[in-house]
């Protein structure tokens, strides 16, 4: 080999001092024996598995009411450090010290019944001076373990501070809902917790995530045991169609079944009766009372309603009152008093078994 070229020389020289530096890692020469050390194989493989979690060094509540201790962030046990809304928001901090470099973010959480807010939660950029975004969570009922990869960690550490934020801003009505944070970490490893799921934009199958807009189904069919709320005739489609005139529905289903004749005269005839041709059926006004209120004052029989009823062979006119206008009679009507009305007490018109009498204020007629 030559080496009088310099650059081989060069190349050749950092090439043995690598295979040296290698060689003192990994070998160990025993009697010019080279034996390969496997201590430091383990301790490099301990190494890169290895996963540091740093605990939060401080926190502030910047909008929101806090409750609780920093210590309740730096334990899993279900202790939670609370924060609850002023007028539906929170702006909750957590910053973590003396930190190299980190690639995740984790965190434990869960919100109240029925909460729909949505959370953002933002890491600081050093790089760029402001709050990078990184991930919208939404509300849950029971506790959950969020992990999130953080890449380019160079740019979050700063001077060796990391600070995440928590927070909402949703409009009105104000509401003071509390969301309880069991566990916030940033890690610096390979080890990943296995991650719950809240997106808030998710429907889930407990119908406590309320859909904030129109939703199409597509094509596609959704089946449930009832539909509930409020739909007027224009959403309506292949709805049963209406009965012809002169009938009634008497059955609702996929299609309806239609009584013909149900409200026509002729079925009120065969049903209550024919007041013309069969008074008889109803000879009294209590029974024409229970026939109901065919119009607000009964005007529509107000003769036979409101007075007393008369039978079909008009055997009698019971005491009463007929009302104004003139009445024709085509048969014999049989009285027993005639009273006249500008005097009743004297002017009379009756009869016994011989005569017919007629009777004013002064005198009386007899015709025998």
């Amino acid at each position: 080999m030559n080496h009088s070229d310099s650059t081989t020389l060069a190349e050749d020289s950092t090439a043995w001092i690598t295979m040296t530096s290698l060689q003192s890692k990994w070998l160990d020469d025993v009697a010019n024996v080279l034996t390969f050390d496997e201590a430091e194989l383990n301790t490099t493989i301990v190494n890169a598995l290895t996963t540091t979690y740093y605990n939060a060094t401080t926190i502030a509540v910047v909008t929101g009411t806090g409750q609780g201790a920093i210590t309740d962030l730096q334990t899993h046990n279900s202790i939670s450090y609370n924060v609850s809304e002023v007028d539906s928001d929170f702006d909750f901090r957590v910053n973590f010290t003396n930190v190299d470099s980190f690639n995740q973010l984790i965190y434990r959480y869960k919100s109240e019944v029925g909460e729909n807010h949505v959370m953002q939660i933002n890491v600081w950029d050093y790089d760029d001076s402001k709050w990078g975004d990184l991930i919208e969570e939404g509300g849950i009922n029971n506790y959950g373990i969020f992990v999130y990869p953080i890449l380019c960690g160079k740019n979050h550490t700063g001077d060796g501070t990391v600070q995440i934020r928590f927070t909402t801003t949703n409009g009105p009505p104000n509401t003071v809902h509390k969301w309880q944070f069991d566990w916030i970490t940033i890690s610096d490893g390979p080890a990943t917790p296995s991650s719950s799921e809240s997106d808030p934009f998710s429907v889930h199958r407990d119908g406590n995530t309320p859909l904030t807009a129109d939703w199409d189904a597509g094509d596609v069919n959704i089946t449930a045991t009832e539909f509930r709320g409020n739909l007027n005739w224009t959403y309506l489609q292949n709805y049963p169609v209406a009965c012809p005139a002169n009938s009634a529905v008497t059955t609702i289903g996929d299609s309806n079944t239609c009584t013909d004749g149900l409200y026509t005269l002729a079925n009120i005839v065969t049903n209550i009766g024919n007041w013309s041709a069969d008074k008889g059926s109803y000879y009294t006004s209590t029974q024409v009372d229970t026939l109901g209120n065919w119009s607000a004052d009964k005007a529509s029989y107000a003769a036979i309603g409101t007075a007393n009823a008369f039978t079909s062979d008009a055997a009698n006119i019971t005491a009463g009152t007929f009302g104004t206008g003139n009445y024709v009679f085509d048969g014999i009507v049989q009285v027993q008093n005639i009273t006249l009305e500008q005097d009743t007490a004297n002017h009379r018109i009756y009869d016994n078994a011989t005569c017919v009498i007629i009777t004013g204020d002064t005198s009386t007629l007899s015709i025998c």
